[in-house]
């Protein structure tokens, strides 16, 4: 088998194996990594992260902050992220969840919904490269076929969204430390409104196995339709295990919004990567060398020396013929 199918087949058995833990909702969430650095070529990065939030509280519609009068609401999420490297400037993306979602109520039963949720795929293309770089990138979000108009609490919003973004970001090294930034516009499909996205990441070595991250994001609709914004902000914290493995862990607050649960988000995660990024470019990397490891140039007509004819092996020098038997009588 060619060498470098092995990363992708990798990947797609993890891909199968956590797809089967994991489902977002229409909003951004943790699992959601956004990264303006493109993988190498063959380059991989599988993650998987469990979260949970229980809340009873909410922002309605105008976005106040108050109780839900339907009582407590629980959602326990596993979700499968996947990048790979196509080529050096361009990299396929996706990730797919499953969700329990559950929705308490005093008087009445409790209702619980589980399965796979939307599933979404995309590909980014590297602009600029260098310690600055800039990046765009296109996403397809799709419904995995539940009915979300007859099943509450519904694993997604049942339609399809379109985003594209620009994404920039700075690795400061040799200090131990990057920034990035996206904007983005996501155009939905049926009922629900389009929406203006804004998201902020900065990430710092204090250890040389420990990376501290921060994250912001802003969502915000615009025309008409079902509004759903929000603005929330996290902190996470990533070992490196192994080489090529992580452990992450992390908080994220929603601070407001409008028609989505208020309260404090928590995930968990590991992830399996292999890649040429350097250190401190973003949370993709699998170096540990601050100048990542690059690829080799190759020589343009280079081709591969022949083998060596094997030795013809040494022929034994002639033996002189015997001389002449003398035939008597003759002088």
């Amino acid at each position: 088998m060619n060498r470098s199918w092995k990363p992708a087949l990798c990947i797609l058995a993890a891909c199968g194996a956590l797809s089967l833990l994991a489902a977002p909702a229409s909003a951004e969430e943790p699992w959601t990594l956004l990264s303006p650095w493109t993988l190498n070529r063959s380059g991989y990065f599988v993650q998987g992260t469990f979260s949970y939030l229980s809340t009873g509280s909410l922002y309605d519609a105008v976005g106040e902050k108050q109780k839900n009068p339907a009582g407590d609401y629980r959602d326990f999420t596993a979700n499968a992220h996947v990048e790979y490297g196509v080529r050096d400037r361009l990299g396929l993306l996706f990730h797919i969840p499953v969700r329990s979602l559950s929705q308490q109520y005093e008087d009445t039963p409790d209702l619980t919904t589980t399965g796979i949720g939307d599933f979404t795929g995309g590909l980014r293309y590297r602009i600029l490269d260098g310690s600055f770089v800039v990046s765009a990138q296109g996403e397809l979000k799709l419904s995995t076929g539940y009915n979300a108009s007859v099943t509450s609490p519904a694993l997604g919003d049942g339609q399809t969204d379109y985003t594209i973004r620009a994404l920039a970001g700075r690795a400061f090294a040799p200090k131990p430390l990057f920034a990035q930034a996206a904007v983005g516009y996501r155009g939905r499909s049926k009922d629900p409104a389009n929406q203006f996205l804004f998201n902020f990441d900065a990430g710092l070595w204090p250890a040389p196995k420990v990376l501290v991250t921060g994250h912001w994001e802003w969502v915000k609709h615009t025309g008409d339709g079902d509004i759903q914004d929000y603005f929330k902000g996290g902190l996470g914290v990533r070992y490196c295990a192994y080489k090529t493995m992580d452990v992450a862990a992390g908080v994220f607050q929603t601070f407001g919004g409008i028609d989505v649960p208020a309260g404090t988000q928590f995930y968990l995660g590991i992830s399996y990567k292999g890649n040429r990024l350097g250190k401190y470019d973003g949370l993709l990397t699998s170096a540990m060398d601050p100048s990542g490891a690059p690829v080799p140039a190759r020589q343009p007509g280079a081709e591969a020396a022949p083998p060596a004819a094997p030795e013809t092996p040494a022929q034994p020098a002639p033996v002189p013929a015997p001389p002449p038997t003398p035939t008597p009588g003759n002088p």
